[in-house]
């Protein structure tokens, strides 16, 4: 069997591989969301740091 050998997938296989995907862009999706989360959430603290900071003369 070489690389270029195609064998043909069963509807089984194709549901696999969907199911494969659909969990890996959720995964991904999360990532993504839970990053943004993060910096929105550094962001706000940067704000309220500067906002929070004794003015000296």
């Amino acid at each position: 069997m070489t690389q270029f050998d195609n064998t043909p997938l069963t509807a089984q296989d194709i549901q696999a591989i969907e199911q494969r995907a659909h969990a890996m862009r959720s995964a991904a999706m999360g990532n993504m969301l839970r990053a943004l989360v993060e910096r929105i959430g550094g962001a706000v603290h940067k704000i309220t740091a500067l906002v929070h900071r004794p003015r000296h003369a």
